[in-house]
């Protein structure tokens, strides 16, 4: 038979991949479960990534067709986004097995989960334990769980795929709770024919290693499976109901009853459930995905069905004729293991009557133990004449068909190719183990074949005659090739006249070793991007320790297994197959040690560690090599320190920091508060005329008379009037009516700025960073007009007239003359950040409009007038003076003279303030916070 059709026989020796086993690049580190279609192995890339991946059987692939149909399926799954399909990311071909590599699972299946629980119970049967024993899902879960899962099959059903094996060693739950579902498609992706074959050929081996309580594939087959008519949908929904069950239950069907009266921990709700899906009739089965979707999310509304008299799988037909005629046997055409055209007879199986008139048929197994030639070929032979392969017998001997036959006639033919064929009939019964030991008669021809080696295998023309020493009849042949293997060794043939009757010797030479070379390349991470030194390297290889220039360069062609470490870089475990007569060239990239970092920081001081931007553990740590690290340590009211460290593989580092104390403000230089950021202007000592003439359009009767103010020391103020983010800081409860970081402070009473600065006062002389007798504090009405001035004595800073483009207020000025071009908008509302318009030239913004700001110093009718000194207002005011004119203002009353007054408990969206770090106000207030 040619290589693309493989006997049954051949796929009996199962498909079934080990721990450890190379595929290619990767290499099976678990099973997770291995059926019918296809097994599941979680497997690791050469480049250390995991993955999970199907392997479908020898028989499936070897279909000329069968790779266009897993691309097919593949491009399909590809369109469902669904959460609940196991995600396919490429196909997978290698050494002759064709898959699909998925995204790895959450660990085991619900199957396997179900099967350690019985597993551990020690066989106890508790069908009242709440909840059941081996059940998975209680019935809220079970609610949403299964509906997710059923919107799944609804989405794949929209593509035209069916699933066909819901067994629940293809469903997983992941860490959230929600369901994982695998093997979508495979049933459909292998041709009929083929998969037929491949029932033949594993329903056996499944079927003794199941679980008795779990669900596998055979468990699962719908009723046109059974019956062999077409699968469809209702096929996929047949098989959610036995999931459903087996889930809620811990166990499987056992008879046509049991889904109708489940566990009386569930709900009437369930059991009509169950009844919709496992029906066989059209008008009581869901008719779709959807419809048991939704039944499933309202399982405590779903509608009843009609009862029928019996259940829909009952076998009372089949019960009546048995009645007639008891020899007649109920059985799958999947249990005919490896068996064509043989009778079976009446003992082959052992039948009951279930109480709902359904025959349970179970096979009894017959077995064959054979002595023969090692090599001898034993087929079955049917009555139509056809062959079937049964097996080889082995090196020893012997060959052992445990459980193998059906009970009944069946006729062997044993075959060696230094034998005549012979072929006998048997009446092999059940629980019984045949004997067959044959006479093989051997043919005239005789070869003998020594040498130096013993052990080595035989064969002629390809065909195994034993070992040397050999001395054996073999096959007459005109031309024989006589070949001479052994495991480790090169293969020598010779051709020979095996006439009959004669006797042929070969004495052989010394077999030499098969030998590859293989040298390692060693590189230090990636593309090299370290360079150590090589010296250092050391290789184990089978418990001897080598330089890498000591390492032999000849190897035995096989599987070599080596481990690389260097003292600054991760060991690497490598396998390589070195294979005869060939130079293999292996690169070795070893990874490096982490870096590690210790941090000290003089004694007493609190500090925090950032890298790269994110705050780190203070204390020793771990760094990856090579990349590059922005290292900052800080602590509050100290110099920050910085420093870049690119570290080498398994480098230490001792970082010793010094931290110095931020100095306070310097007389004459502009300054900004730490961590509160204000930014604060030098104002030297100096004099200027504090208020308005009488002939300044708009002048109030308070503006005057014009005093000549001196101001004897310097001092600090805000260049910005005090921003909503700076005031959070310290007051972090207060609500603007304008909520925008950038925008001014304002709804803020005259006693909480007054407040606001005797904190900040508290929290800076703490630090040590107040010159001595100064404190931050409102501005007097003297500073503050001093400020906005700025050395002019215009009514605005910036000239005589005014108009919205240089200020956050309304109208023009002067009030009753219009300007060609000027924009008369008053539509204007709520403040805008702070620094939106030009400065004034002391580099102090916003003096005009936006928000009106308060000052320290009582409000008082007028001015004292003539000269004076320090001035500030009367002590014993009851109203906070405010300057400066607001958004709301027209522009009129935004000049630098103008002064309004406000209760100092009065809040309003358009007042704010500004502050000052000047000399120390020995007039104290009752802030009454």
């Amino acid at each position: 038979m040619s290589d693309s059709s493989p006997t049954v026989g051949d796929t009996l020796a199962l498909d079934q991949l080990k721990v450890g086993d190379l595929l290619g690049k990767w290499t099976v580190l678990k099973v997770y479960h291995f059926g019918l279609t296809h097994g599941m192995y979680q497997v690791k890339h050469a480049e250390g990534h995991t993955r999970a991946l199907a392997v479908f059987p020898v028989l499936a692939s070897s279909d000329p067709h069968f790779s266009w149909c897993l691309e097919q399926l593949v491009a399909s799954l590809k369109l469902c986004k669904h959460p609940a399909l196991h995600k396919p990311l490429e196909l997978f071909k290698e050494q002759g097995r064709e898959g699909i590599v998925f995204e790895d699972l959450p660990g085991d299946s619900l199957g396997v989960q179900m099967q350690q629980i019985h597993e551990n119970s020690g066989g106890l049967e508790a069908p009242d334990l709440n909840p059941p024993l081996g059940a998975l899902l209680n019935p809220p879960q079970a609610e949403v769980f299964l509906a997710n899962l059923a919107n799944l099959l609804a989405k794949i059903h929209e593509l035209s795929i069916l699933h066909l094996d819901l067994s629940p060693y293809n469903l997983y739950r992941k860490p959230d709770g929600s369901p994982l579902l695998t093997a979508v498609g495979f049933f459909e992706a292998i041709d009929p024919a083929r998969l037929r074959q491949i029932v033949s050929a594993y329903t056996l081996p499944l079927q003794n290693s199941a679980s008795p309580k779990v669900y596998d594939t055979l468990d699962m087959r719908s009723p046109e499976w059974r019956s062999g008519a077409p699968m469809t949908y209702s096929s996929d929904i047949y098989q959610f109901g036995l999931l459903a069950v087996n889930l809620l239950t811990g166990c499987k069907l056992r008879d046509t009853s049991f889904p109708f009266n489940m566990r009386s921990t569930l709900g009437k709700g369930w059991t009509i459930f169950a009844k919709k899906c496992l029906s066989t009739e059209p008008q009581i089965q869901y008719l779709n995905m959807t419809l048991l979707e939704g039944d499933l999310r309202s399982i405590d509304r779903i509608s009843g069905v009609r009862q029928h008299h019996g259940s829909s799988f009952s076998l009372s037909k089949i019960k009546k004729t048995l009645s007639r005629n008891r020899k007649v046997a109920l059985i799958s055409a999947s249990a005919l293991i490896g068996l064509i055209g043989l009778k079976v007879l009446s003992d082959s199986f052992a039948s009951s009557d279930s109480p709902d008139n359904q025959v349970v048929a179970q096979a009894n197994w017959a077995g064959m133990d054979i002595t023969a030639l090692p090599g001898s070929i034993v087929e079955a032979v049917a009555g139509n004449g056809s062959v079937v392969w049964v097996g080889t017998v082995g090196e020893d001997g012997t060959l052992k068909l445990e459980d193998r036959f059906i009970p009944g006639e069946i006729t062997l033919r044993l075959t060696h190719p230094a034998c005549a064929a012979q072929q006998e009939s048997f009446r092999l019964r059940s629980s019984k183990l045949t004997e067959w030991v044959p006479v093989q008669q051997p043919l005239e021809c005789t070869l003998s074949v020594s040498g130096p080696d013993e052990g080595v295998r035989v064969y002629v023309n390809d065909n195994y005659v034993g070992t040397t020493p050999l001395d054996a009849p073999v096959v007459p042949s005109k031309e024989a090739t006589v070949s001479l293997r052994k495991d480790g060794f090169r293969s020598i043939e010779k051709k020979f006249d095996l006439a009959s009757g004669t006797e042929v010797s070969w004495a052989f030479p010394a077999l030499e070793p098969c030998v590859g070379k293989l040298r390692l390349q060693v590189s230090f991470g990636e593309n090299n991007q370290f360079h150590s030194d090589l010296n250092a390297v050391r290789i184990l290889l089978k418990d001897q320790t080598y330089s890498l220039y000591s390492l032999p360069t000849e190897f035995p062609a096989e599987t070599v297994e080596l481990l690389v470490s260097h003292p600054d870089y991760e060991e690497a475990k490598i396998k390589v197959a070195v294979q005869d007569r060939e130079e293999l060239n292996q690169e070795v990239v070893l990874k490096p040690k982490p870096a590690h970092l210790d941090v000290a920081v003089q004694t007493g001081v609190n500090y925090e560690l950032t890298v790269n931007g994110y705050r780190y553990d203070p204390h020793r740590m771990i760094f990856e090599a090579g990349k590059d690290y922005d290292l900052r340590v800080e602590a509050h009211d100290y110099y920050n320190m910085y420093r870049q460290w690119t570290p080498q593989p398994n480098e230490q580092l001792a970082w010793n920091v010094s931290l110095k104390q931020l100095p306070p403000p310097t007389f004459g230089e502009n300054w900004e508060v730490p961590y509160i950021g204000v930014s604060m202007l030098w104002l030297n000592p100096g004099t200027y005329n504090m208020g308005s003439p009488l002939e300044e359009a708009g002048r109030r009767p308070q503006e005057g008379p014009v005093t000549e103010i001196t101001l004897t020391k310097g001092f600090w103020m805000g260049q910005f009037e005090v921003r909503l983010q700076e005031f959070l800081m310290l007051m972090p409860k207060h609500k603007n009516s304008f909520e925008k970081a950038n925008l001014p402070v304002e709804s803020v009473s005259w006693k909480e700025a007054v407040y606001f600065c005797q904190l900040l006062t508290e929290q800076e002389r703490s630090a040590g960073r107040l010159p001595e007798g100064y404190e931050y504090r409102l501005p007097t009405q003297a500073e503050w007009e001093y400020a906005c001035r700025a050395g002019t004595q215009s009514p605005f800073h910036f000239g005589d007239t005014a108009n919205i483009t240089q200020g956050r207020f309304s109208g023009h000025y002067p009030r009753y003359e219009r300007y060609e071009g000027e924009d008369e908008n008053t539509a204007l509302y709520g403040p805008v950040e702070v620094g939106s318009y030009a400065p004034n030239a002391w580099g102090f913004f916003d003096m005009h409009g936006n928000v009106a700001e308060y000052c320290l110093d009582p409000f008082n009718s007028q001015y004292p007038g003539e000269k004076q000194v320090d001035w500030q207002g009367s002590v014993n005011g009851r109203l906070a003076p405010i300057r400066g004119g607001s958004w709301m203002s027209h522009v009129e009353l935004c000049r630098s003279a103008f002064r309004d007054r406000m209760g100092r408990t009065t809040r309003n969206d358009h007042v704010g303030f500004r502050m000052v770090l000047a000399p120390e106000n020995h007039i104290k207030y009752d802030y009454g916070l």
